[in-house]
C-alpha cells in the first residue's frame, strides 16, 4: 500500500514553534532550547508512552498517515522544485525520471530495494509500465499546468496524470475492469442513474471486456436487491447487448463474498459454484464460519466501546460477513442524549472506529488468518471479512488472465479505504466521483477505439426512497 513517510516529522515540529519575544541573545537561546526540549519531550511522551503506565496496548498515535498517499505526496514535492525555480521545461524531465524509476522498481521487485522504494518506502507494486511522461504532456497540453505562476501542480492533478498513464499502459490488452459502487458508479447511498456512464459500460461489454461491479454492499445472493441499485444500468441491457455480452457483466457483493452474473433477461443470478470452486486462489466459499464469527464478534465489541466513549448516536448493523456502524437517527438520540451523529457521523469518528478495529484484529490471539478490511465509507464504517483484492483475484483466475490485463476503479485508496486491497493484485485508477469515472471511461474507450452507443431517451428509473441501502430491506 502507498502510505506516507514520516521522515520529515521532526523538522515539521521545529517549524511549528511560535516566535519568541526579543530578549538578550543568551537568554533567548536558553529559552528557545528549553521550549524546544519541552515540545519534543511532550511529543515523545505521546508517541512512545510507556505501555506499563497505561491500559493494555493503549497509546495515542500522533499521525495523519491514514489520510495521505506517500507516492503522490513525494511526486508533488518533486514537481514543486520545477515550480519554485520557475523552470517549467523541467517538469517533463522529472516525470521521465520517475518513469525510469518505476521500470527499475518493477525489475528489482524480488532482488532488493529499488531507488523508488528508498525514496518512498510505502510504494507498492506496479503491474504494468507507467508512461507518465506521455500522460503529463497530454494533460499539460490541455490544462497548461506548467504555465501557472502561483499555483503548483496539486495532489489531484498528479492523481489524474497517474490515472491517465495507467489507462495508456493497459487499454489495448484490457480483459476485465471492476468498479466500486458508491461514489464511483453512483453517488454515495444512491442508485445508478447516469445514461452517459451506462453507454460507456455497454460499449466496453460489446468490445469483449468483462465488467464487474465490486461493492461493499452485501445483500447475500439476493439478486433483486442489487438490481434495485443498478436498475439505471440494467434497463439498457436487453436493447443493446446480446445474451453472450450480458453474461460478461458480474456483480460481486460484500467485497468478494457474493458473486452474481447477468442472464439473458438482464436479471442477476448466483454465479454457479462450479465455476469458482476449481480455481486455485483464495476463495470465500471455503472460509470457516466460526472464524468469521470470531472476527466479527471482536469487531462489534470494539465498535460498541467506541460508540460509548465518543458518545456517538450510532446504530450497529451485523451481517453474516460484516459488521458496521451508521447514523443512529432518533433511536441514537435516545441512547446518547448529549452525543452526536444521529444524521451524520463525523469523518474523524469513522476513521477512529476503522483504525481501532484494525488494531484489535491485528493483536488478536490466536491470530486471524482470514483476509478483512476495516474501512471508513464516508457516511459509515464497516469491517468486512474479505477484500476487493480477493474479489479481483477470483475474477483473474476465472478468466485466466494476468494482473496486467485487469483494472480496478474506485474512490477509497487511503489506509482506511476498502479499494486499496485491489492495488496489490491489479492496476488501479483512483477517482473521487461518478463524473471522474465517466471521464476515465471516455479516455479508455478512445484508446480502444470503441464506438460508444447512443442509448436514446430511455425512461428514467425512479429511485425508491423506501429502500434501505444498508440492509436491502424496506424502510
Amino acid at each position: 500500500m502507498w502510505r506516507a513517510s514520516q521522515r520529515w516529522a521532526p523538522f515539521a515540529a521545529a517549524a511549528a514553534l511560535p516566535l519568541l519575544p526579543k530578549a538578550p541573545a543568551r537568554a533567548e537561546a536558553a529559552d528557545d532550547k528549553m521550549h524546544r526540549s519541552t515540545l519534543l519531550e511532550r511529543e515523545t511522551s505521546i508517541k512512545r508512552r510507556d505501555v506499563r503506565s497505561a491500559p493494555t496496548r493503549m497509546r495515542n498515535i500522533v499521525s495523519d498517515e491514514h489520510r495521505r498517499d506517500g507516492l503522490i505526496q513525494w511526486l508533488k514535492t518533486m514537481m514543486h522544485h520545477s515550480f519554485v525555480l520557475g523552470m517549467p521545461g523541467t517538469y517533463a524531465g522529472t516525470w521521465q525520471t520517475f518513469e525510469d524509476m518505476v521500470e527499475e522498481h518493477r525489475a528489482r521487485s524480488h532482488t532488493g530495494k529499488s531507488r523508488l522504494q528508498q525514496m518512498v518506502p510505502s510504494v507498492g507494486t506496479f503491474h504494468t509500465p507507467l508512461p507518465v511522461t506521455r500522460a503529463w504532456r497530454d494533460y499539460d497540453s490541455k490544462y497548461c499546468t506548467s504555465r501557472r505562476k502561483y499555483v503548483p501542480p496539486t495532489f489531484n492533478e498528479i492523481r489524474h496524470i497517474l490515472n491517465l498513464a495507467q489507462l495508456m499502459a493497459l487499454a489495448a490488452d484490457l480483459k476485465v475492469i471492476s468498479f466500486d459502487g458508491d461514489q464511483t458508479l453512483y453517488s454515495d447511498g444512491q442508485n445508478f442513474e447516469s445514461d452517459d456512464l451506462a453507454a460507456l459500460l455497454i460499449g466496453l461489454l460489446k468490445d469483449g471486456v468483462t465488467v464487474v461491479v465490486m461493492t461493499a454492499a452485501g445483500y447475500g445472493w439476493d439478486g433483486p436487491k442489487y438490481e434495485h441499485r443498478l436498475a439505471g444500468l440494467l434497463k439498457h441491457f436487453k436493447a443493446n447487448l446480446t445474451p453472450q455480452e450480458m453474461s460478461n457483466f458480474i456483480v460481486v457483493g460484500g467485497e468478494c463474498n457474493y458473486m452474481m452474473v447477468a442472464n439473458a433477461e438482464a436479471r442477476l443470478e448466483r454465479l454457479p459454484d462450479d465455476r469458482i470452486a476449481p480455481l486455485s486462489c483464495n476463495q470465500p466459499l471455503t472460509w470457516e464460519q466460526h472464524e468469521v464469527d470470531r472476527m466479527l464478534d471482536l469487531a462489534e465489541t470494539c465498535i460498541v466501546n467506541a460508540i460509548e466513549e465518543m458518545h456517538l448516536r450510532a446504530r450497529i448493523i451485523r451481517k453474516p460477513r460484516s459488521v458496521g456502524v451508521i447514523p443512529g437517527g432518533e433511536a441514537g438520540k435516545l441512547a446518547q442524549p448529549h452525543g452526536h451523529g444521529s444524521l451524520k457521523l463525523k469523518y474523524e469518528a469513522l476513521d477512529e472506529i476503522a483504525l481501532r478495529v484494525e488494531d484489535e484484529i491485528a493483536a488478536a490471539n490466536p491470530p486471524f488468518l482470514l483476509p478483512y478490511c476495516s474501512f471508513n465509507g464516508g457516511r459509515d464504517a464497516w469491517i468486512d471479512v474479505g477484500t476487493k483484492g480477493i474479489g479481483m483475484e477470483v475474477m483473474q483466475a476465472m478468466l485466466d488472465i494476468p494482473a496486467a490485463q485487469s483494472l480496478h476503479v474506485g474512490d477509497q485508496f487511503l489506509r482506511t479505504g476498502n479499494d486499496i486491497a485491489a492495488r496489490h493484485v491489479a492496476p488501479c485508477c483512483w477517482i473521487t466521483s461518478p463524473a471522474e469515472t465517466t471521464k476515465i471511461l471516455s479516455h479508455l474507450c478512445k484508446y480502444r477505439r470503441i464506438r460508444v452507443p447512443d442509448l436514446g431517451s430511455a425512461p428514467k428509473v425512479q429511485g425508491d426512497s423506501g429502500f434501505d441501502v444498508y440492509t436491502g430491506l424496506s424502510k
